[in-house]
């Protein structure tokens, strides 16, 4: 159904880069207070957050009151109070992780791991997220091409997991390219105002945004796209299958609001939306997003891998939102999906965690400039 949408989909071949044998480095995915380690030299680390990646010799502090996620080698494990030698730790750890959900969440994890180590030195923001002082001293020694587990294709079409996939569900990690640095629509450009791609009001091209996927007629749905150079309005149409026009809003803004509580957004029901513009004598269209109106028997079947996930239970609550989101993106509930993401960056502004699976996210879908926001 979004064949448009999925071009970079199924390319970036992240299995599970930390599953290699031999991988030094812990990730830190949640905990509900700053924590701080020290390193084998005897050096304390302290303010780290989640999102941080620290090395497997170290020896982590939880404070009183709070609870600690950790995923190393295919094993996700909770700390309570105390100083953990984390080599220790792993020795004789009992996982929380169960085929099924937890076992495409840790590609998910691996992605987004990845991506921030690649995307590193693009500018300030994705610097920030690997920098030692918060985000521990493990960033750089988790070189996907250099694990045993199939990380090291650099050509996708060698892979067997995925290739050519367009439907979002059936890929394991949703990757498009194996060097985002690379990639041919604006990824690099460190200032959005300098691509001539229709971003921050440069170039002629207009980019839908949100919502694709999945939705429930149950009120207001914010339809968004990009900014293109010059000044003036922006239409946006919404057509059902027949092509018959059911919506039309004319704004000035790069985004409208639409009421899909009632007729025609009627269950099993699909709609395409485009927006419109014109910039110097010159029309401007942008691609064709997808909609499919569904049911709440559709919604609740997405949370259902989530029962049988021996993680989620014990998880603090923003991790269990962080895996809700993906919950719901597996299902092409895109939009809900793009909410959990929106409303963990206010609840707790320094989970880099959530940020690096923020940008992740839009990287699947190639809106690369919403990446770069995502972890501002």
């Amino acid at each position: 159904m979004f064949r448009h949408l999925a071009i970079l989909v199924a390319c970036f071949i992240a299995s599970a880069a930390a599953t290699a044998q031999g991988d030094p480095t812990v990730w830190l995915l949640s905990a509900e207070k700053t924590l701080s380690y020290r390193t084998e030299a005897g050096a304390w680390q302290k303010n780290i957050h989640p999102g941080a990646v620290i090395l497997k010799a170290n020896t982590l502090k939880v404070p009183r009151k709070a609870t600690a996620t950790l995923y190393h080698n295919g094993t996700f494990v909770q700390l309570k109070k105390g100083k953990h030698r984390l080599s220790d730790v792993w020795k004789n750890a009992t996982t929380l992780r169960s085929l099924g959900f937890d076992e495409m969440f840790e590609s998910y994890l691996a992605a987004s791991v990845s991506l921030a180590q690649e995307a590193n030195g693009l500018n300030t923001d994705w610097a920030r997220l690997i920098d030692p002082k918060t985000g521990g001293d493990g960033w750089g020694t988790t070189d996907p091409k250099k694990a045993k587990d199939g990380w090291g294709t650099t050509d996708p079409k060698k892979a067997k997991d995925g290739w050519g996939t367009t439907d979002p569900k059936k890929a394991k990690d949703g990757w498009g390219t194996t060097d985002p640095k690379k990639a041919k629509d604006g990824w690099g450009v460190t200032d959005p105002k300098k691509a001539k791609d229709g971003w921050g009001g440069q170039g002629k091209r207009i980019h839908p945004i949100m919502p694709f996927g999945n939705l429930l007629p149950s009120g207001p749905v914010v339809f968004s796209w990009s900014k293109p150079e010059g000044s003036g309005g922006f239409a946006l149409k919404i057509h059902d299958a027949a092509g018959n026009l059911v919506h039309e809003a004319v704004t000035q803004d790069t985004f409208a609001v639409v009421d899909i509580s009632k007729a025609p957004y009627v269950d099993g029901a699909h709609f395409v939306w485009q927006v419109f513009a014109e910039r110097d004598g010159e029309k401007l269209e942008s691609e064709r997003f997808e909609i499919a109106i569904s049911n709440s028997d559709a919604w609740e079947a997405a949370f259902a891998p989530l029962k049988r996930s021996k993680l989620y239970p014990t998880a603090d609550p923003a991790l269990r939102q962080i895996m809700e989101a993906v919950a719901l993106e597996r299902a092409e509930w895109f939009y809900p999906a793009q909410q959990r993401y929106i409303d963990l960056k206010a609840k707790y502004p320094e989970n880099n965690m959530a940020r690096i699976m923020y940008a992740t996210f839009w990287m699947r879908y190639g809106l690369l400039t919403m990446a770069h926001a995502a972890v501002k």
